[in-house]
């Protein structure tokens, strides 16, 4: 595991942390209002992400989560993955909220182990500098991985929950045509294109909640002006009112948000 401390490269580059993990079995990790960005790419073994739900992560696939975003991860039997903990400034449309995502190969894990044999052997400046540079760019790269067909509209959707997506606006930022993009989403969501709209739309509205903000300006921003349809539609979608979800307790997210 590295730092700053470590890599002082890791300062400019806005990387907070560093390292390659092995999980045994039944190591979870909940942060429910983190203050970092996260690229975890999984090398051998295999363990579990939240994103939508839980979803199984294997060797060649990263798990890339937001700032402020609630996320988790657990291991089922051994698991190895490379990571890399960034200030949230460092890549902001890193995603918008958790995915999974196919990656090519497993380099991040390579570059890990040069940069650490580096610092534990010469520790030369301009080496580190190079090689937090290179590993930079690589995590540029993971960022504009598409897990699915949509993966782009999808992003593209939580840029911006509060603007009246339609049908044909959807279809458009999605290069397909409306009867293709009904198919297309049905098979990798198991929704319409506005149901699933209306379903990014409660997510992002419960991780507000969870925050402790009023259900009104959770309504605001994900494109409701009128408190009681957005409630409506809350209860329907997610199963219960958000004015309860808000009272949960303390007003901090609870771990049955994941578990």
């Amino acid at each position: 595991m590295l730092d700053s401390a470590h890599c002082p490269p890791f300062v400019k580059a806005g990387i907070r942390m560093a390292g390659i993990s092995r999980a045994a079995d039944n190591f979870q990790f909940v942060r429910l209002n983190p203050d970092m960005a996260q690229v975890f790419v999984c090398f051998s073994g295999e363990g579990k992400v939240w994103t939508d739900g839980w979803q199984h992560c294997q060797p060649g696939q990263a798990y890339l989560t937001p700032a402020f975003q609630p996320h988790a991860y657990r291991s089922g039997r051994l698991w190895n993955a490379a990571w890399v903990i960034l200030e949230p400034r460092t890549l902001p449309d890193l995603c918008s909220h958790p995915e999974l995502v196919r990656v090519e190969g497993c380099p991040l894990a390579s570059l890990l182990e040069d940069l650490i044999h580096e610092v534990e052997t010469f520790g030369r400046a301009d080496i580190l500098e190079l090689r937090t540079i290179l590993l930079l760019r690589h995590l540029q790269l993971l960022r504009d991985a598409s897990p699915t067909r949509l993966g782009a509209l999808w992003r593209a959707v939580r840029k911006d929950l509060a603007i009246p997506w339609t049908l044909s606006r959807l279809a458009s930022t999605a290069g397909l045509g409306e009867e293709n993009l009904r198919l297309v989403c049905q098979r990798e969501t198991g929704r319409s294109p506005m149901q699933q709209v209306t379903f990014l739309r409660m997510r992002h509205a419960a991780a507000l909640l969870r925050l402790d903000h009023k259900v009104e300006y959770a309504a605001v921003q994900v494109g409701y002006e009128n408190p009681f349809s957005f409630s409506t539609a809350f209860k329907r979608i997610m199963g219960h009112s958000p004015s309860t979800l808000r009272r949960n307790g303390d007003g901090r997210p609870k771990p049955f948000a994941f578990w």
